[in-house]
């Protein structure tokens, strides 16, 4: 009996020794849970170094521990809270311009719980031990690289700088400081990108390389006129002429043309994204993507081309019965296109039966030459020219009809009096224009009244009263005169006088429209002041200055005026304008630069008048 009793008790303390044993295991179990979660948490160290951040084995580690949490049905909160709170280190390098760098900062915030910034790091294989980084950088961009954000820079000078463009090996030779480049003109980088320099081609040796911000580019500028300098696209100015850069004799281009491409533009740079969690990398690559496409935002930009005189009469009326209605614009139709508004100043009335090629002053066109102006893209007619009643009213009034069937908008004429003082109204991107415009030198029976259509008639003082209210409501006023016409590069003194009261009312740009030859501009508080573009589609071949004319490309962004380009042309065969080469072009915009008034010149220099 003693035995079986003796043996019961050992059963018991085995029992007992074995759940004993079981407690003291599941509290060693769970202390060593606890430790490892604690270990691995992030926000324990901020010091960036391989100890800081857990391993792929801690993190294999973690999804067990939270496997077994599932299936033992326990909470998963604190695990959850542990990958939420894990650190993204975010590593900006110094060359990024610090505008960007705020963008991918916000956008980080808003899609990282815990995000630490490393700013200024040149070396991303100084942290590359860490497992969730993410490096930023910049690079050029290509067609081989995967982004699609662009920060567009440009070339500039001085706006009456008579200079046309620039190669990109001058610039690059300068940045460079190779010897045989050492220029006699400053070269001045923006502070907001002379990083982006820098990383490509190093720190800035060269004396004549000058860092400044914007403003401070634009009084040296403005001081010096033959420096140049290299600003973001979104700092352009009207006081700073955008050079379009060439990459061979005869190309060159324009960061304002419409069929601009990012990745071919020698200044074009990206923001590139890299890092160890491909995940997170794309995340934050795909987020600024969406905030930033480039500083030259296509949907913030409208160009206007605008020209000079277009009579189809005489030789050019020839030329077309002989050779296709398209033949005048064969060579300069594709400029013309290149932009967001196209205006035409179409000074004669259609009409059935004219003898359109006949010679003299009294001029109609052939209806069917409105296949021209379809052809180049006409989107606005002006109509202040002062031919359009000779021979009466009612073929205005056809004319007109004319155009509304083809979508022309048109201002400077109307029906009558009131229709014809009623502005043309645009919003392209965002950029309100707003074209209005008179005839100042008649005669009488081209105005428009109560009854008749015609050209619209002076009248300063309503004039300068819409333009202060257009103004107000956001629109940049593009204001056109039928002026006086004088065949010298100078602006008549009383013109001067007629085209800055306009100016002064809050014109962004006034044009001449009455010019048979090119004339010097001015630029002014509110804008630009182009005194006459010349012929554009006209047979008057007696001299070189009637057959030179400019195509004056303005352009807007973010509804605000920041410049203007000229495209130089000459007429061939009395009808025919075509592209200037480089060595007219330097000549012709030397003449034109050079009577144009500026603050180094008094109204009477160079004035033949």
């Amino acid at each position: 009996m003693s035995r079986i009793i003796f043996k019961y008790f050992t059963l018991l303390f085995l029992v007992f020794l074995l759940i004993l044993f079981s407690l003291i295991f599941s509290s060693v179990l769970t202390s060593c849970v606890n430790f490892k979660i604690n270990s691995a948490d992030p926000a324990s160290n901020s010091s960036i170094n391989e100890n800081s951040y857990p391993n792929s084995e801690n993190a294999s580690d973690n999804n067990e521990i939270a496997n077994e949490e599932k299936e033992n049905d326990k909470d998963e909160s604190a695990t959850q809270n542990l990958l939420d709170s894990k650190k993204v280190t975010i590593c900006i390098s110094k060359f990024i311009p610090n505008f960007i760098s705020a963008i991918i900062k916000r956008d980080a915030k808003n899609l990282f719980e815990n995000v630490l910034f490393v700013d200024g790091y040149e070396n991303v294989n100084e942290m590359d031990k860490t497992d969730e980084l993410i490096y930023v950088d910049i690079m050029k961009s290509n067609s081989s690289v995967d982004a699609n954000n662009f920060i567009i820079i440009c070339p500039v000078t001085n706006f009456y700088n008579s200079k046309d463009e620039i190669k990109i090996s001058d610039i690059e030779m300068i940045l460079k400081n190779e010897a045989q480049s050492q220029p006699q003109n400053n070269l001045y980088v923006s502070q907001e990108i002379s990083g982006i320099f820098k990383k490509f081609y190093g720190q800035f040796e060269n004396d004549n390389i000058k860092v400044l911000d914007t403003n401070s580019i634009v009084q040296n500028i403005k001081n010096n006129p033959q420096d140049i300098a290299l600003i973001p696209f979104d700092s352009l100015r009207k006081e700073l002429k955008v050079l379009n850069i060439a990459s061979s004799d005869v190309d060159s281009n324009s960061v304002f043309s419409t069929d601009f491409s990012y990745l071919n533009y020698p200044l074009s740079f990206s923001v590139s994204f890299s890092g160890n969690n491909s995940e997170n990398t794309s995340m934050l690559k795909d987020k600024f993507e969406e905030s930033f496409y480039s500083n030259r935002d296509p949907e913030k930009l409208t160009v206007v081309n605008m020209t000079g005189v277009t009579a189809l009469v005489r030789g050019v009326a020839n030329r077309m019965d002989k050779k296709g209605v398209t033949y005048p614009a064969e060579k300069i139709a594709d400029v013309l296109r290149d932009g967001n508004i196209t205006h035409i100043s179409n000074e004669i009335s259609f009409k059935e039966n004219c003898n359109a090629g006949q010679s003299g002053t009294i001029f109609c066109s052939k209806p069917s030459y409105i296949e021209l102006l379809k052809f180049i893209g006409t989107d606005v007619v002006e109509l202040t020219g002062n031919h359009l009643n000779d021979y009466g009213p009612q073929f205005l009034v056809n004319t007109i009809k004319m155009y509304d069937e083809e979508g022309f908008k048109y201002f400077g004429g109307g029906l009558n009096v009131n229709l014809a003082k009623h502005p043309a109204l645009f919003d392209i991107n965002g950029n309100k224009i707003a074209f209005i415009g008179f005839n100042q030198f008649g005669p009488s029976y081209d105005w428009a009244t109560n009854t008749d259509a015609g050209s619209a008639p002076p009248d300063k003082p309503f004039y300068i009263s819409e333009i202060k209210r257009l103004k107000e409501n956001g629109y940049n006023v593009i204001f056109t005169f039928q002026y006086e016409e004088s065949y010298n590069y100078f602006p008549l003194k009383s013109q001067i006088n007629d085209f800055r009261e306009m100016s002064d009312a809050g014109a962004t740009i006034v044009s001449g429209s009455q010019a048979h030859q090119p004339m010097g501009f001015e630029l002014k508080n509110n804008g630009l002041i182009c005194y006459g573009l010349g012929n554009l589609f006209f047979d008057q071949m007696q001299s070189i200055g009637t057959r030179q004319g400019l195509i004056a490309k303005h352009v807007f962004y973010n509804n605000r005026y920041i410049g203007t380009q000229f495209i130089p042309t000459i007429i061939e065969d009395y009808c025919q304008p075509r592209l200037m080469n480089l060595e007219e072009k330097a000549n012709f915009l030397e003449i034109i630069y050079n009577s144009s008034i500026s603050i180094t010149k008094t109204d009477g220099d160079n004035a033949n008048t």
